[in-house]
């Protein structure tokens, strides 16, 4: 009987050593896995942290774009109103010269009238 309780206590040191090992060998995967959900939080908060500056660039990016836009129509605009003011006074000039044309001619043939007159 003594034979048979010093093999249970063996058995049990033996099995006590073994839960001790196992414990340990739990601690460390429990301090692992909470390393590693600290990491996963911080790559997220990183990421979301990303993701919003990459979206409020973005949003910048487009109001940049459409102020762009604005601006580049209303140059636009003013180009066709400068164009067509432009134009308007090349018409005036046109006629001014062909008036212009026609006032030498006049002048030219009475003078020269004038010298075949005389």
């Amino acid at each position: 009987m003594k034979a048979s309780l010093d093999a249970k206590d063996s058995q049990l040191g033996v099995l006590k050593v073994r839960f001790q090992e196992t414990d340990q060998e739990l601690q460390q995967k429990i301090a692992l896995i909470e390393k590693l959900e600290e990491l996963n939080e911080s790559l997220r908060t990183a990421s979301e942290t990303s993701v919003s500056s990459a979206n409020e660039s973005f949003e910048g990016y487009r109001q940049q774009i459409r102020q762009l836009e604005t601006d580049l129509n209303r140059e636009r605009e003013e180009l066709k109103r400068i164009q067509t003011e432009t134009m308007a006074q090349i018409g005036r000039l046109e006629e001014n010269q062909k008036s212009l044309v026609i006032i030498v001619l006049i002048v030219f043939l009475i003078n020269l009238f004038k010298i075949f007159r005389h």
